[in-house]
C-alpha cells in the first residue's frame, strides 16, 4: 500500500523544511518528491512532521483506571500526535520497583498507540526519604527518575539521588516548588488574587526552589565527577518568568539542566480565574501574561527544552469540586 501526501509543509526538529509531497509505501517515507500511489491526501499546506515525544504525562495505571488506562491513554496520544509519552510514577501504587516498571513496559507492548516510557519514583513512595534502587530500575527499562507530584524537600536525597542516578545513565526530574512559600494557594500569588479572595500560590516558590535545585545539581556534578559520572536534572513545567531565567542562566554555565513548559502555561494567564472555575486549578498555577512572554521567547531561544504536556485526567466530579 502506497501512500502520497501533497502539498505538505514538513517541519522538523530544525524546523521547517519546505513544501514537499511524500511519497509513503508499507508505513515508511519513500520519497519527497512524489510518485505513483493508491490511495492520495491532500495536506492543504498543513504541517507534516514525526510524531512528538510527551515527556510528562499521567496514565492513572496502576490504580486509577477509572480515570484512564494504558490502552485508552496510549491511543489518544497516538490520535494527537505523539509517538511516545512518558509516565509518572506517582499511581497508587507508586511505581518503583523494577516488577513494577517491568510489568508496564510489558502490557504496553499489547496496546497499539504511543510507545511507554516509564518514569519510576526517585523515593520511595515519593516520600522524600530513601531512594529507590536506581541501578535495578535502569536495568528494568525505566526512563528517568522523579517524585513529580512532590517536591524534593531534602537537598542531600536530591543530591544522593542525582549521583545514584547519573551511575545507573539516568537523568532526574523534579517538581520544583518551595512547599512553605506554596501552602494554601490556588492560583497565582498577587494583585488579581487579593482582589478575587483567593490563596495565592507565589512566583517565588518556584524560583527559590529551583534555585536551590540549581545549587544541589552543582554540587552533585561536582561529587559525581571524580567517579566519572554526568547528573542530569530536568526541571518540570516551569512557570515563571524568574525560574525561566534561573534555567537559562545555569545552562549557560554550562550545568546540565533542561526546563520543560506546559501548553496551558505557554497560553493560558491567571485572568481565567475571573469565572472561579476550578478546571484552571493546576499545580503550578497559571501566572501573568508577562510571564507567558518569557516563557515562549526562553522555548523559542532554547533556554527551556521541552513542551510536557502534564497530561493528567481526573473525573467530572473531582473537577466540579469547591476551590
Amino acid at each position: 500500500m502506497r501512500l502520497l501526501i501533497r502539498n505538505a509543509r514538513l517541519v522538523d526538529g530544525s524546523g521547517e523544511l519546505g513544501t514537499a509531497d511524500v511519497l509513503v509505501e508499507e508505513g515508511r517515507i519513500a520519497s519527497l518528491a512524489g510518485g505513483d500511489a493508491e490511495q492520495v491526501l491532500d495536506a492543504g499546506g498543513r504541517f507534516l512532521a514525526p510524531a512528538l515525544t510527551d515527556p510528562h504525562v499521567h496514565l492513572r495505571t496502576p490504580g486509577q483506571e477509572t480515570k484512564e488506562d494504558l490502552a485508552t491513554g496510549l491511543a489518544a496520544a497516538a490520535r494527537g500526535g505523539y509517538g511516545a509519552v512518558v509516565a509518572m510514577p506517582n499511581t497508587d501504587p507508586v511505581v518503583q520497583e523494577p516488577e513494577q516498571v517491568r510489568a508496564l513496559l510489558d502490557e504496553a507492548r499489547a496496546y497499539s498507540g504511543a510507545r511507554l516510557l516509564v518514569a519510576a519514583a526517585l523515593t520511595e513512595n515519593q516520600e522524600g526519604r530513601r531512594l529507590t534502587p536506581a541501578a535495578l530500575l535502569a536495568r528494568a527499562g525505566a526512563a528517568l527518575l522523579t517524585d513529580d507530584g512532590r517536591t524534593n524537600e531534602d537537598a542531600g536525597v536530591l543530591a544522593r539521588g542525582l549521583v545514584y542516578a547519573a551511575a545507573a545513565g539516568l537523568a532526574v526530574a523534579v517538581h520544583a516548588e518551595d512547599a512553605g512559600l506554596r501552602a494554601g494557594g490556588v492560583m497565582n500569588d498577587g494583585p488579581l488574587a487579593a482582589e478575587l479572595g483567593l490563596a495565592g500560590n507565589p512566583p517565588e516558590a518556584e524560583a527559590a526552589r529551583i534555585a536551590r535545585d540549581l545549587e544541589v545539581l552543582r554540587y552533585a556534578v561536582r561529587k559525581a565527577a571524580a567517579l566519572g559520572h554526568a547528573p542530569r536534572l530536568y526541571v518540570q513545567h516551569v512557570s515563571t518568568a524568574r525560574g525561566a531565567a534561573l534555567i537559562a542562566a545555569a545552562r549557560a554555565e554550562g550545568l546540565p539542566v533542561a526546563g520543560e513548559v506546559t501548553p496551558h502555561h505557554l497560553t493560558l494567564t491567571e485572568e481565567v480565574w475571573r469565572g472561579f472555575d476550578a478546571r484552571f486549578k493546576v499545580a503550578p498555577p497559571l501566572r501573568t501574561a508577562s510571564d507567558v512572554e518569557a516563557l515562549i521567547g526562553a522555548l523559542e531561544r532554547g533556554e527551556l527544552a521541552a513542551i510536557g504536556t502534564d497530561h493528567a485526567p481526573h473525573t467530572a466530579a473531582e473537577k466540579e469540586r469547591d476551590l
